[in-house]
């Protein structure tokens, strides 16, 4: 099917020219003229075919879809961006959390022993710390736990089983991507500014 307007070939009736915009009428087709038999291409300095293309862009642009209404795709993107990042962030402040809980309960139920509240106030600490966006809190929850686990590897290396060493590898992992997202977003804050 050829646009009634300009004879562009269209895929459908009743859709948009994409070369002139018009719309195609069904019902006033005829039959398509035959196209040439060689193609002549116009010259790339032809206002013609420049103001042609300019329209073409301008219908382009207009219809763009945006994320959010009125604004660029960019900044759309970039609010996604952040939305992940801030909630890389909480994920591990809950991690952090859950484990100082997990191990004053240890302390209250006396499966542990009870200097062991005050690795479990400290990691609360810290966390509250990752919460606040401090990044050397959540450093510093990281090397704490590794190191601890070292420690007790090194001290009692029969208390470290095999479920208790992959709780806080995974405990690790969620604490160096929200390091990693409190590092990025404060990076961003600061080109923004």
């Amino acid at each position: 099917m050829n646009c009634n307007n300009c004879g562009v070939v269209i895929k459908r009736a009743g859709e948009e020219c994409w070369s002139c915009g018009k719309m195609v009428d069904p019902f006033l087709q005829t039959l398509a003229p035959e196209p040439p038999a060689t193609f002549s291409a116009p010259s790339p300095l032809s206002p013609q075919l420049t103001q042609e293309h300019a329209d073409f862009g301008v219908r382009l642009a207009s219809r763009a879809p945006t994320l959010t209404g009125g604004e660029s795709d960019t900044s759309a993107l970039d609010q996604v961006n952040q939305r992940k990042l801030e909630k890389k962030v909480r994920n591990a402040f809950i991690a952090a959390v859950l484990a100082g809980l997990v191990m004053l309960g240890a302390v209250v139920t006396g499966y542990i022993e009870s200097y062991a509240a005050v690795d479990a106030f400290i990691i609360l600490a810290l966390a509250y710390g990752i919460y606040r966006r401090n990044l050397a809190s959540a450093i510093a929850l990281i090397a704490y736990l590794v190191g601890n686990k070292i420690y007790v590897f090194l001290t009692t290396p029969e208390m470290l089983s095999g479920g208790n060493l992959a709780v806080n590898g995974l405990l690790v992992v969620y604490l160096i991507d929200g390091a990693i997202a409190i590092r990025t977003l404060r990076s961003s804050q600061q080109i923004s500014k």
